[in-house]
């Protein structure tokens, strides 16, 4: 629920900006930002920067691994898969390592990510559908 609800704020968030404008999300407290603000903005150019203005990318943060997140899984939630199935969030890890055994942050973080207000609506509206 809680991942629903913060989805459904920072979507709303992203509606009542322009679709051009840059959002920064970061879900923590615990967040402590060493340099400007500008330095990330200017990072997020970088790597998207051979794509068209406004059809720029999302980057979400990215992990090493997953496995801390689910060692002591005691609810057991199911996550879904592409294939309509779900799986426990242990087993996904182990899944998702084996398709990509490669790179240093193979696993998503949805605590953090930076685009265009368009792109992070849309995807938050997939991540949404996805959640339903």
């Amino acid at each position: 629920r809680i991942l629903f609800k913060r989805l459904m704020f920072v979507r709303r968030l992203a509606e009542s900006v322009p679709d051009q404008d840059v959002l920064l999300y970061v879900d923590g407290n615990d967040v402590l930002f060493q340099h400007p603000l500008s330095n990330a903005v200017a990072s997020w150019r970088d790597m998207v920067g051979n794509s068209p203005e406004g059809e720029e990318p999302v980057i979400f943060m990215g992990l090493p691994d997953c496995e801390h997140r689910f060692r002591r899984e005691l609810t057991k939630v199911k996550y879904p898969l592409r294939d309509g199935q779900s799986t426990t969030g242990a087993r996904a890890c182990q899944k998702w390592r084996q398709e990509q055994p490669d790179g240093y942050l193979r696993f998503l973080d949805t605590g953090g990510y930076l685009g265009r207000a368009k792109a992070v609506r849309h995807a938050l509206e997939v991540a949404m559908d996805l959640a339903r």
